[in-house]
């Protein structure tokens, strides 16, 4: 009965086949269904026992549906589903060529939901079985090439960062194997791009900064010769990092400016998602263009409610992110829920933007007086100390937020020493961190020691600078005096009201009214009052309707 049951699963499949018009998928994973039932079923063998020519011309086509029908399953994101069809179709695999084709649509299907340390094994397990002959030379470097693109681009999707000298492995392998103009020109710009992602110093220095820009440009130059959008775009993005390393934002902005141009040309949904979400970011960190950046994040979100959860982590910590800084606070409870809910489908990854994204919203409940919830908020984001970034700087503004300024100020020492690279991927907060705690400690003699490091890197993050002029403007209030105080704390009052940042402008006005005759504080305090009831900032507006903070050493 088994038997017979195989062969008419067979003989369905093959009457669906007939049915399907050429570029269908609609019966693909129907068509998958029957084959697979008709060869791998319960007591399938029995039914072909007798035929092996039946049963080879079933296994070929069984293989084939079986991997279309995994790619279609993919492509609406169904990854559990089309890894299930897949893995059925390495069972059937009869060769190494079978097996390289199977394990490189698993690398795939693992790519598909950012999962790093599934993808590569088995991108590098493809390349394995394609050996070193002639003939799959070009199949080998578009291998190398999406384990370069993992591991540089994507390397959030890991639970250990991929380093850099795998990267630039994965790179020179291609490289010396000989591709074809558009391989090269995506080998190119990986190898510009690993001095943009976070990466040990040492291993980034070994290829010289000149080599990887001159490698973006090529890539460039590459990307519009063949019109290959994807490729011209991500080697902009290359630069523009590379830019920002060597401190020259304006050319960094230039660059992203003209990403933004060719982002809605990209024809992947996820990878115009994650490209909207990079040029947000450093509209926000760079230019200090919080609303044109939240603009971009919201876009990002709206694709990535259709991808995974990781695209839907990044989209809600850019949202989080903008609403923050510009004082819109109402937003946050409900950004706060749907980032945690897909956080708990992420946890133990690397990337800092969903590590980050819950440590932003603990810092507004904190700001807004709710110290449990905020502590309970941070308490389930595990901290990398060994490798502090983002997310560690994030941490230490929720302990300044709850009024713990000196753990806030040991945190920042913690991420400072650690000395890692300015990236456009991850805005040194550290160094605000700590500007801001040592004001809050009243730490002159910290302050002064700490602010030329930080006028350094003035321009590497918006909020630094008028961070920078507030706690010059304290400096003055402390020594009494009071007009280069007024100067210093109007100057820093005029760049967060341009940055939109009403919570920061309110501080600002507080310290600012100390500086000003008795006679002039009341519109200044009542504005900052005004602030910060539209923030729901309660524990601000309480201290300053006792009597503004002091300021006194």
């Amino acid at each position: 009965m088994r038997a017979r049951r195989a062969r008419s699963h067979a003989r369905v499949a093959g009457w669906l086949e007939g049915l399907a018009s050429q570029g269908d998928e609609t019966l693909l994973e129907l068509i998958a269904h029957h084959y697979r039932t008709a060869i791998l079923g319960e007591d399938a063998d029995l039914a072909w026992t007798d035929d092996a020519m039946a049963r080879a011309e079933l296994r070929a086509s069984a293989f084939a549906a079986l991997l279309a029908a995994g790619a279609v399953a993919r492509k609406r994101f169904a990854v559990p589903r089309a890894l299930e069809l897949h893995q059925d179709a390495l069972r059937l695999a009869v060769d190494d060529a079978e097996r390289a084709q199977v394990l490189e649509a698993i690398g795939d299907d693992h790519e598909g939901a950012f999962h790093g340390d599934d993808a590569v094994p088995a991108w590098e397990g493809a390349i394995a079985a394609l050996g070193e002959n002639p003939q799959t030379r070009m199949d080998r470097i578009r291998l190398l090439v999406k384990c370069a693109k993992m591991t540089a681009i994507r390397w959030g999707g890991f639970t250990v960062l991929p380093p850099t000298r795998q990267v630039d492995g994965y790179v020179a392998t291609g490289l010396a194997a000989g591709p074809e103009a558009l391989e090269r020109g995506w080998l190119l710009a990986l190898r510009a791009y690993g001095n943009t992602r976070r990466g040990d110093p040492r291993e980034i220095d070994a290829i010289p900064t000149t080599e990887r820009i001159k490698a973006g440009g090529e890539a460039v130059r590459i990307g519009r010769q063949l019109e290959d959008i994807d490729l011209e775009v991500l080697a902009t993005r290359a630069l523009s990092g590379l830019a920002i390393t060597q401190g020259d934002y304006d050319r960094a902005m230039d660059h992203t400016r003209l990403e933004e141009s060719l982002v809605d040309r990209i024809v992947a949904s996820r990878d115009r998602a994650l490209g909207l979400f990079w040029i947000g970011l450093r509209y926000m960190d760079t230019e200090g263009d919080y609303e044109e950046g939240l603009a971009l994040m919201e876009r990002s979100y709206r694709l990535a409610k259709q991808l995974a959860h990781h695209d839907v982590l990044h989209a809600t910590y850019g949202l989080l992110y903008g609403n923050a800084n510009l004082g819109r606070w109402e937003r946050i409870d409900a950004l706060h829920e749907e980032h945690l809910t897909a956080f708990h489908q992420e946890p133990d990854m690397t990337c800092p933007f969903i590590r980050g994204g819950l440590l932003i919203s603990a810092a507004i409940l904190a700001h807004r007086g709710d110290l449990e919830r905020a502590r309970e908020t941070a308490a389930l984001v595990p901290m990398n100390w060994a490798d502090p970034s983002l997310p560690e700087a994030l941490h230490g503004f929720v302990l300044l937020a709850s009024g713990d300024a000196a753990a806030a100020r040991g945190e920042a020492e913690k991420i400072l020493a650690a000395k890692r690279r300015l990236t456009y991927e991850e805005a040194p907060l550290e160094a605000v961190l700590m500007v801001d705690a040592l004001a809050e400690l009243h730490d002159a003699e910290g302050l002064r020691a700490f602010l030329p490091e930080a006028e350094r890197i003035r321009q590497a993050v918006a909020v630094l600078g008028p961070a920078i002029d507030r706690a010059v403007g304290l400096l003055h209030l402390w020594e009494g005096d009071a007009a280069g105080a007024r100067l210093s704390l109007e100057r820093a009052l005029a760049e967060y009201e341009r940055l939109g940042n009403p919570f920061e402008a309110a501080r600002t006005r507080e310290y600012l009214a100390q500086a000003l005759p008795a006679d002039q504080r009341a519109p200044v305090l009542d504005a900052a009052m005004r602030q910060y009831e539209h923030l729901g900032a309660t524990p601000y507006l309480t201290i300053l309707s006792r009597g503004s903070r002091s300021i006194q050493r």
